[in-house]
């Protein structure tokens, strides 16, 4: 018993109970007692504790940690801030401001896509007001950034730097009102200096203009598009030393997809996919004459090219005019407009094509 007696005080001093507490003997022993504080069986007397209603219990280490850590926080030095500003965190280290990102780090400034990237390589600030040499059009070598989208629609009619053209003497081709201008008497082609690759569609709008000008002919409303020359290092059909003076039998040897649309005094419409030859092949179902495929004088038509998945359209209006699934793909190469004898305004230029 006495053994008993002196074992449970010891083993309760081992929490640290505090002295202010009061004893009981079996007797006196409490109901509110807990269990693992009542005598064994058999045991007549012995010690149990309780606090006092009135104690506070001491606070442990893990209760006066988050105490801890926010005094610390609240008188951590200022040069060790927790965050920074909003605007630093845009500008250094999540993101640098709108500005930033336009122009370096994911995409210009449209100013400078048409202007720099998209553009032809370095030439004259000036751009010419008119143009009827034919052997200026191959003078400039083409750009081969074909991996870009497109400058804006303005600036592709608006910059004859844009454009390389070969045109027979007699004819003009200038840049008005934000419109390509092509006044031609013998025959002339416009080739765009950039090189496409495939998937890519290209829309304008055209206007064969009848005014009483000296050609203003209502016909061949006309264009090649991915078109390359074999006979050049690069396929550039208007490379240097390979320009063509603007009579249509020079293009015979080009690769490329051609429309003629009102062409022999606006009586046919036809689709050929050259093949390096004169032959210039002709389909049956690509030789169309009826009067709806014919131009009418001083309407303005919606033109829109196709080369995707070895298919090359011709779209007029929202229509599909032409449809042909090559065997062997054309997948890049250059575009060009192409007419004689007429008047023409061509507007609203765009190039759309994926980047590989």
């Amino acid at each position: 018993m006495n053994r008993l007696l002196l074992r449970a005080p010891l083993r309760l001093s081992a929490f640290r109970i505090p002295p202010t507490v009061r004893q009981f003997t079996v007797d006196r022993l409490p109901s509110d007692c807990p269990p693992r504080l009542r005598p064994c069986r058999g045991t007549s007397r012995a010690v149990v504790w309780r606090r006092r209603a009135s104690t506070v219990r001491r606070p442990t280490v893990h209760r006066l940690l988050p105490l801890l850590l926010l005094l610390t926080a609240c008188t951590a030095p200022a040069s060790a801030p927790v965050a920074t500003s909003v605007s630093e965190w845009t500008s250094d280290r999540v993101a640098t401001s709108v500005s930033e990102w336009t122009s370096d780090r994911v995409a210009t400034s449209v100013s400078e896509w048409t202007s720099d990237r998209v553009a032809s390589p370095a030439e004259p600030v000036a751009a010419p007001a008119r143009h009827s040499s034919s052997s200026d059009g191959g003078s400039v070598s083409p750009s081969t950034g074909s991996d870009r989208v497109a400058a804006s629609v303005s600036e592709w009619t608006s910059d004859l730097r844009r454009w390389a053209v070969e045109q027979r003497p007699g004819g003009t081709v200038t840049v008005r009102d934000g419109a390509l201008v092509i006044d031609d008497d013998a025959g002339c082609t416009i080739w765009l200096r950039e090189k496409l690759t495939a998937p890519v569609v290209i829309t304008y709008e055209a206007t064969v203009v009848s005014r009483g000008g000296p050609n203003d002919r209502v016909s061949d409303l006309n264009c090649f598009w991915m078109a390359h020359d074999p006979q050049t290092s690069n396929g550039c059909p208007f490379a240097p030393g390979r320009s063509r003076s603007g009579k249509f039998a020079d293009y015979d040897s080009l690769f490329t997809y051609y429309v003629g649309y009102g062409g022999n005094v606006n009586s046919t419409t036809r689709f050929r996919r050259y093949n390096g030859t004169p032959a210039r092949p002709l389909l049956p179902e690509h030789d169309l004459s009826g009067q709806r495929f014919m131009l009418e004088a001083n309407k303005t038509y919606r033109i829109r090219l196709v080369a995707r998945d070895g298919v090359a359209e011709f779209w007029r209006d929202g229509e599909k005019i032409f449809t042909y699934r090559d065997p062997a793909p054309l997948t890049a190469g250059w575009f060009a407009f192409r007419t004689v004898k007429s008047h023409l305004e061509i507007r609203h230029f765009r190039v759309e094509q994926s980047t590989p």
